[in-house]
């Protein structure tokens, strides 16, 4: 005890003078004690004159251990309170061997290998079809006929014209003894070859150039022209009499001759050698570097993930939930529901030619030129149409091709969910399982949905691409939380696939741009060894592309063809983006409500997630990194999409996994913090609503085909954007393209939470939230509503849910069934299912209908022969003249320009029955009526062997076909 000493004098104990006395002396017992505890250290002063941690001082040790969900982990790894959660602990460093660095040595190895195997497939050789037509028939006197080729012009021409035919045209007034082109009176001279006679002189014209003109000779003689890469020459029994280097063979859509049934006509022959190089097949040499090339890129992978497993936590997976039953039975019934894209049959068709044709060609224009390397989708496209087509005859059917994108959707939903799922349920630690917080599952089937019905049932890449890029977002998250170089190895092996299925498959790479930060780290704490493993391992990664990119095409034709692509294409540079999202708020197809309001909300939630960053501190929670994570991949692949070329397509649907990803998130939390200014609440909200009303705005137009029966408007009077704009959806009196109806949903919103507040609850979702939650639900089931109620409409009518439900029923020849014609010659029997019309002919059914009539001979474009169809069934409803031009205008290289040049088109009256609704038109039954009788001609193939680095002559050029380079 403390006490004072006599009057004046300090403390008996100390000597102090203190009012409060003084300490007692140290005795032995706590001087011991205090000599046993460790010693303290005096915290220094910061800038600010506080008692704080100092930057330069060493950490205190917090070695004890504490308990998280059961799991003892140490204190040294308790995650930094900026990111809270246990995928962010750091990872102990791990010492290197002499093993581990053997072990990376030999990934290098294997990596230079695969990638030295991948370029040498790529340059190795292939077997290419040379097809060679001789005319006339053997046998045969000299008969006109239609041979259209497509490419329009032959490798090599050689064509023979005895003076004897000449001379006999000349005593009845002159002709033609040779025309490899229609007479154009627009077009002279011809790009094709004219060898003519008239008042005694004979004349030789080719690709738009006079060759040769010379009085006519006497006595028995023959011209000879012959033409290849190298130029044009005129030779008369063997003297040569003209030359021109450098001009392209003619071009060849008939060999018609006004000598035939002549006499003198014996000896007229054309032998000409079509332009079919992208027709090939694999060498044995290619196959074995193909084959050692995939088991070595297999080797490589399955090592790297062994050796750079990473430590750490892995995925979360998701406990089973209703709204997983509520995305199956969804899609399932959307295969039948769904609307058909403009561009799905001519995807189809790409897949479908392939069985004749051996390769995966444009079909329809570019002159049908491969579209290697972006081929990843329409090769499970050709084995699934082959196998439906060996198992009941019409695997060519829109129901049985929309398996694959289902299946793909499906992939999709729960690669998404096992993301989402690892992501919110970060903080609750490593256990399996954790469940998720509330609401996860619906929200992502919410986002997953709004998404996938406008566009996930397309037969256009972006389907599978959305797959990859999930696969991509999960593979990238994991890595992150191991820091496993090998996980992202096979990320990158994904995202390469994405790309080779489109160019616009590269937003399936951006989820590993923000792997670089913690790439970057681990490539300065590794060794050299463990460096170079690392850098060649994602070489090798990439060289996936050959698998499919160049499995049977040749280096040099594929880039080739990506000539002719960017040539006979209207290619937009990336700062032209703008277009694309104009293309979606037009009053036309691409801007269809459904599918504009995805993109929209999409960039609504973007810019609330702009707003609010750097306003959270720390990552706000498990929500509030997902949120942050997807919005910045989402940004970077609309970014990435400003690199594709095709602007007026509509390709938003790639961007559906990340995107998918941030409105989940952005249902669970909103972006905008909930004490942020009032300016960025009222921003973010009305950017939602606005998006929303924009949106809704779009009109209720789903050509082709599924415009049948929809509600909303007057869907056969569509001349006008006014008339358009009537089919905008609305819900009784409420037009929901009102930014006032989204409005009072916000304020709506505003008043629950207050009251709630007020009653000591929590105050439910903000108001951008609430819209964004409303319009998007809203969308999904107006969308299901919509293609519900259409079919029902329609009745007896068909349509396409009808066409698609009868097809497992036993009718799976699509529209066959439904369509009457009327025919010339039997006007007087009635109308006549055309099917009798089309039966054993050749047919072409346009590039927007063609999924529609899967039991239809389709003609074939292969060996450079367009075959002549016999009848053309063309799409309706005001989509006729696009459909037409892609076909048969050479400056797009029309693979059916040279076909169009020789015929004339005859419209057979048409109807469906049973009619159902009035619908603006159903399409078009036409007859061809030739100049001449295609095909009377030989044909043989030879196989000749081309290096990987051969190129051909190109066709990208304006003298090929007329066309000017416009960027």
């Amino acid at each position: 005890m403390h006490g004072r000493g006599p009057a004046g004098q300090c403390c008996v104990h100390c000597g102090s003078d203190s009012a409060i006395g003084c300490r007692p002396a140290r005795t032995a017992d706590t001087a011991d004690r205090r000599a046993r505890r460790p010693a303290r250290q005096r915290r220094p002063k910061n800038s600010r004159g506080r008692r704080g941690r100092s930057p330069r001082s060493e950490p205190p040790d917090r070695s004890q251990a504490f308990n998280v969900v059961g799991f003892r982990l140490d204190r040294a790894a308790r995650p930094p309170r900026s990111e809270p959660y246990p995928s962010a602990v750091p990872r102990p460093p791990t010492t290197v061997n002499r093993r581990s660095r053997r072990t990376a040595w030999t990934i290098a190895a294997l990596a230079l290998l695969t990638g030295v195997l991948g370029a040498l497939a790529a340059l190795a050789p292939v077997t290419a079809d040379d097809p060679v037509v001789s005319w006339p028939q053997a046998g045969q006197q000299p008969t006109s006929t239609v041979l259209p080729l497509t490419p329009y012009r032959p490798l090599q021409f050689d064509a023979t014209v005895p003076c004897s035919t000449l001379g006999a045209l000349d005593a009845r007034g002159g002709g033609e003894a040779l025309r490899t082109l229609p007479a154009d009176p627009d077009s002279t001279p011809t790009e094709g070859l004219v060898v003519a006679v008239g008042a005694g002189t004979v004349t030789v014209a080719a690709s738009g150039s006079e060759l040769h003109s010379e009085p006519l000779p006497t006595g028995d003689c023959a011209y000879r022209i012959a033409a290849d890469s190298s130029g044009i020459t005129v030779n008369r029994d063997g003297a040569q009499l003209a030359a021109e280097p450098g001009l392209l063979p003619p071009q060849v859509a008939e060999l018609s001759t006004m000598a035939q049934r002549l006499p003198e006509a014996d000896g007229l022959a054309v032998e000409l050698h079509t332009d079919a190089r992208y027709e090939s097949s694999p060498t044995p040499l290619k196959t074995a570097l193909l084959v050692a090339h995939a088991l070595s890129l297999v080797a490589v992978l399955a090592l790297a993930w062994r050796h750079w497993r990473g430590s750490g936590p892995g995925l979360v997976r998701p406990r089973l939930s209703p709204a997983d039953g509520v995305v199956v039975a969804v899609s399932l019934a959307w295969a039948v529901l769904g609307p058909i894209g403009i561009d799905d049959s001519w995807y189809l068709l790409m897949a479908r030619n392939a069985t004749e044709s051996g390769y995966i060609g444009n079909y329809v224009s570019q002159l049908n030129v491969a579209e290697n390397p972006f081929v990843a989708s329409q090769y499970p496209m050709q084995a699934w149409g082959m196998l439906g087509q060996s198992l009941f005859g019409a695997g060519w059917g829109l129901l049985w091709m929309r398996v694959l994108p289902v299946l793909y959707g499906l992939g999709t939903y729960a690669l998404l969910r096992v993301l989402v799922t690892s992501v919110v349920s970060d903080f609750r630690g490593y256990s399996p399982e954790n469940r998720s917080p509330r609401g996860v599952a619906w929200a992502v089937a919410l986002g997953h949905l709004l998404w996938f019905l406008p566009y996930g049932v397309a037969l256009r890449p972006e389907p599978l691409i959305v797959l990859c890029s999930a696969g991509v977002l999960v593979l990238a998250e994991l890595a992150r939380r191991r820091e496993s170089i090998g996980a992202l190895a096979a990320a990158t092996v994904v995202a390469v696939l994405a790309v080779t299925a489109s160019p616009t498959g590269l937003v399936a790479a951006a989820p590993l741009v923000f792997a670089l930060p913690w790439l970057w780290r681990w490539l300065r704490a590794a060794d050299w060894p463990q460096r170079a493993g690392a850098v060649l391992l994602a070489g090798a990664s990439a060289s996936i592309v050959v698998l499919p990119g160049f499995a049977d095409a040749t280096l040099g034709n594929v880039a080739e063809a990506v000539s002719v692509h960017r040539w006979y294409y209207r290619s937009h540079p990336w700062y032209e983006e703008y277009l694309h999202y104009a293309k979606i708020l037009e009053d036309g197809d691409p801007g269809a409500w459904g599918k504009r309001l995805p993109v929209l909300l999409t960039l609504a939630v973007l810019l609330g997630a702009a707003i609010a960053a750097g306003r959270r501190a720390g990552t706000g929670g498990p929500t509030g990194r997902l949120l942050a994570m997807s919005a910045a991949t989402t940004a970077v692949a609309l970014l990435a999409m400003s690199l594709t070329p095709t602007k007026w397509v509509n390709h938003f649907g790639a961007v559906a996994a990340p995107a998918s990803v941030l409105l989940a998130a952005a249902a669970l939390r909103s972006p905008i913090p909930r004490r942020a200014p009032t300016a960025a609440v009222t921003i973010g909200a009305i950017a939602v609503g606005l998006a929303a009303a924009v949106g809704y705005a779009g009109p209720n137009l789903w050509r082709p085909f599924g415009d049948w029966g929809q509600p909303f408007g007057d869907h056969t009077a569509l001349g006008n954007p006014y008339e358009i704009s009537l089919t905008t959806p609305g819900i009784g009196p409420l037009d929901l393209h009102n930014p006032l109806l989204w409005f009072a949903v916000a304020a709506a919103a505003l008043w629950w939470g207050r009251r709630r507040r007020r009653r000591g609850l929590p105050s439910g979702p903000s108001p951008d939230r609430a819209l964004l939650v409303t319009s998007a639900g809203l969308g999904v089931v107006l969308m299901l509503a919509v293609f519900s109620y259409a079919p029902l409409r329609q009745y007896p009518g068909p349509s396409l849910a009808l066409v698609n439900a009868q097809a497992p029923a036993g009718s799976p020849c699509g529209l066959a069934g439904d369509v009457r014609v009327l025919t010339g010659g039997d006007r007087m029997l009635g109308p006549r299912p055309v099917t009798e019309v089309t039966a054993g002919k050749p047919v072409f059914a346009d590039q927007a209908s063609a999924a529609l009539w899967p039991c239809v001979d389709q003609i074939t474009i292969a060996n450079g022969i367009a075959e002549a169809p016999q009848l053309r069934l063309r799409t309706g409803g005001g989509l006729e003249k696009a459909t037409k031009d892609n076909t048969a205008r050479p400056g797009n290289g029309g693979t059916l320009a040279q076909v169009d040049r020789t015929v004339e088109w005859i419209e057979l009256p048409s109807a469906l029955s049973p009619a159902g609704v009035p619908i603006k038109g159903w399409g078009h039954v036409e007859r061809a009526e030739y100049d001449h009788p295609p095909g009377l001609v030989d044909l043989r193939v030879r196989q000749v062997q081309r290096w990987g680095w051969t190129q051909l002559p190109t066709l990208a050029r304006q003298d090929y076909a007329g066309r000017a380079y416009i960027g």
